[in-house]
């Protein structure tokens, strides 16, 4: 078993109307390490209101061209002494990432926020190249809101 990381970001102003398309959470391969994603988990703190409760489109892509990224998130391990991860540039994207492959996508509302919790078997697997990794991207909102993104991952250290 490897360790365990936890990451969150929060990214104000996203406004998927002006702009088509977010990447809210980016996780780049790290060549000294595998990271095996547990779960990721998108809020919002922005809007309460029932005219508010729009659906809102996120998609997973596996990516071999990741966008420049934003500010990096330094994971935090769940169990004392584990130190700082291997994977640690995990951000949310300043520019999209290109060259993806469709993993998943699901609606969910707004209001309640989404859970993606695999079984072992769906857990994906970043490999360890620098330049390959996997990014979450949202899609329509009709409002500027801000978002929280969480990713837990297991990190194996390559010898």
């Amino acid at each position: 078993m490897g360790k365990m990381f936890s990451a969150g970001t929060a990214v104000a102003g996203i406004d998927t109307v002006a702009a088509t398309i977010e990447e809210i959470l980016q996780f780049p391969g790290e060549t000294t390490a595998l990271a095996k994603i547990h779960e990721v988990r998108i809020g919002q703190s922005s809007d309460a209101g029932d005219a508010d409760a729009e659906m809102l489109r996120v998609s997973w892509f596996r990516t071999t061209t990741l966008g420049t990224t934003g500010t990096a998130i330094v994971g935090v391990g769940l169990e004392p002494g584990f130190g700082t991860a291997l994977s640690n540039s995990v951000s949310a994207g300043a520019t999209l990432s290109t060259s993806l492959t469709l993993m998943g996508s699901e609606a969910f509302n707004v209001q309640a926020g989404w859970l993606w919790l695999p079984t072992p078997l769906l857990q994906i697997t970043v490999p360890a190249v620098a330049t390959e990794g996997v990014v979450w991207q949202l899609s329509g909102s009709l409002d500027i809101i801000t978002l929280h993104a969480t990713v837990v991952w297991e990190e194996f250290a390559i010898t």
